[in-house]
């Protein structure tokens, strides 16, 4: 009887460490399905965002397709784009000449009081308005300022 006792609690234990060790599976397994649910979510919406670039950039090629043919029919604003982009080269590069200057500071003062300046002169060419009174002032402060620095610096 005793050896029976013996044999059953270990079955017993054995189906209990058993058990543990299923229950482990189990929980390894939850937390791998768990895992997989959200690697599943992160995956759609990386293929949806992936379907709206996709549209996107067949948008943007459309536009750009019909911004050129529409600039390239209209001589008057293509050479306004040319232009554009050539100024824009020439202000970077007059910029970049300015932070390089020993008065740098000085010309960003005067910069600063010219932007802070309201008062507008207009200059009619064809259909388009240009304001030239910054362009006018700024010439007119840089020149004083220089002046004056020149004038300083010569005492």
């Amino acid at each position: 009887m005793l050896s029976v006792e013996s044999k059953l609690v270990q079955r017993l234990a054995e189906t209990t460490a058993s058990l543990k060790e299923y229950e482990g599976k189990i929980s390894e397994n939850k937390e791998e399905i768990e895992q997989l649910h959200r690697d599943r979510l992160e995956i759609e919406l990386l293929v949806r965002q992936a379907s709206v670039k996709v549209f996107l950039e067949e948008k943007l090629r459309r536009l750009s397709d019909e911004i050129e043919e529409r600039v390239g029919a209209d001589k008057t604003l293509f050479d306004w784009l040319i232009e554009y982009e050539q100024t824009k080269a020439s202000v970077a590069e007059i910029d970049a000449k300015i932070t390089e200057s020993d008065r740098a500071e000085l010309i960003r003062e005067v910069v600063g009081q010219f932007e802070q300046s309201q008062r507008k002169l207009y200059l009619n060419v064809g259909v388009v308005r240009l304001d030239v009174s910054p362009a006018l002032r700024f010439t007119e402060q840089l020149v004083t300022s220089l002046t004056t620095s020149f004038l300083i610096g010569r005492r």
